[in-house]
């Protein structure tokens, strides 16, 4: 097998991993069902990955990955002196939460997987330091002795499931909404931000 075609099946396993997580959950993610949305043969898994448990775990560092590229990208403008904390807060929000709305089937995966036993077992460590260069950079948003790394969960947590309701039609998906979940957590993070740290 060619370099190019484990590259190409490697994606479509990828994707279709995607797919059946976040329609079907966790539970129903057999290599029999990601084989079949792939629209590869079985073993086909078993020559790119090191089985299912690694498919799981690359699709999710996958996912992992664009968002702290995300994250990076929306962290430029908190350098911009030029505008209060609350709108440089709300510019990062929102790229964040745009971000999750326009990749349902990403987010979906990415939120299954993230409240799994998987999550735990395989991909606790990697998170964490993958999201060090995050934690670091938002360090300095935070008064000192804050537990950035927490105030980053408790933020993503109420992100994930204010975005779940809107998949599910409890909420509407709108500026308005969106306005009203920045300003749940803007409010609730506020005690803890520091203007003059980050002026440094």
């Amino acid at each position: 097998m060619t370099e190019q075609r484990k590259e190409e099946l490697r994606e479509a396993l990828l994707e279709a991993t995607i797919y059946v997580v976040a329609n079907d959950g966790l539970d129903k993610a057999t290599t029999k069902a990601l084989a079949t949305r792939a629209q590869v043969n079985e073993g086909y898994i078993y020559r790119v990955f090191d089985g299912k448990d690694d498919l799981l775990t690359k699709m999710f560092e996958m996912l992992d990955g664009q968002m702290i590229n995300l994250l990076h990208g929306a962290m430029a403008i908190m350098r911009d002196e030029s505008l209060d904390m609350e709108t440089r807060c709300y510019h990062v929000f929102s790229q964040v939460w745009r971000f999750f709305l326009a990749g349902q089937d990403e987010c979906l995966c990415y939120i299954r997987y993230y409240y799994s036993p998987y999550f735990t077992k395989y991909s606790w460590e990697h998170h964490k330091k993958a999201f060090e260069s995050v934690t670091e950079r938002f360090g300095r948003v935070f008064k000192q002795g804050t537990d950035v790394w927490h105030m980053l969960v408790y933020v993503l947590d109420i992100i994930f499931s204010s975005v779940v309701r809107v998949f599910r039609g409890d909420l509407p998906n709108t500026q308005e909404t969106e306005k009203s979940v920045f300003d749940l957590l803007y409010h609730s993070i506020q005690p803890y931000l520091s203007w003059e740290r980050l002026q440094r």
